[in-house]
């Protein structure tokens, strides 16, 4: 028994056949160059993702560099706010003993306040270099 396949080329005239046949491998072709086309383009894929890979990795580095920098830089704050508290420490033991106010004298109540500031941005930065990088 004859496929329905078969049965409908056994109608069709020999160059219908032919046009039938050679249609379907046209197509088929087709497929294949479609299918080659993924082959070609993964060369593409793969180096810009392994580009954004590398890239990803330094700017982790330049990042963790940066963290670190902070963390020092905040260091360097807190040594300054532990030499101002020394030097107010001096100052006021040299002023009472003079019989003076300490704090009614102009660098005294600045260096007050500027240690508050060193104080609170040291903080800041310490905060910051924390969340760069978790």
């Amino acid at each position: 028994m004859k496929s329905n396949i078969e049965k409908v080329y056994s109608k069709l005239p020999k160059t219908e056949l032919a046009k039938v046949e050679l249609g379907t491998q046209k197509v088929e072709l087709g497929l294949v160059d479609d299918l080659k086309k993924y082959t070609k383009g993964f060369d593409k894929y793969k180096n810009e993702g392994d580009g954004l890979v590398k890239r990803s990795n330094r700017l982790l580095t330049e990042l963790k560099e940066t963290q670190a920098a902070i963390f020092k830089w905040s260091d360097v704050g807190g040594s300054i706010t532990n030499d101002i508290v020394g030097d107010l420490n001096k100052f006021e033991k040299a002023a009472k003993e003079i019989g003076i106010d300490p704090n009614s004298v102009k660098e005294y109540a600045q260096a007050e306040k500027i240690y508050e500031q060193y104080r609170e941005t040291e903080k800041e930065y310490q905060k910051i270099a924390k969340g760069l990088i978790k």
